[in-house]
């Protein structure tokens, strides 16, 4: 089962801290495979009321410009 499967949205991770794509707080990674072919990230926001989860993955036109 890939990460699509699991989850409805994903989001390209860039230079800046993951920001939730709901309520926009931080969030936490809570599982990184940063070091994988795509870069994923499992992503979990820090608001207690809110708690969505998401996964990032790098954007490689957007590294490949820094």
């Amino acid at each position: 089962m890939d990460s699509q499967t699991l989850f409805n949205q994903i989001y390209l991770a860039n230079d800046q801290p993951a920001t939730c794509g709901k309520c926009g707080s931080r969030t936490n990674i809570i599982f990184d495979l940063s070091h994988s072919n795509d870069g994923t990230q499992i992503h979990e926001c820090l608001n207690e009321t809110c708690g969505y989860m998401f996964v990032t993955i790098e954007d490689k036109e957007f590294q490949g410009q820094l």
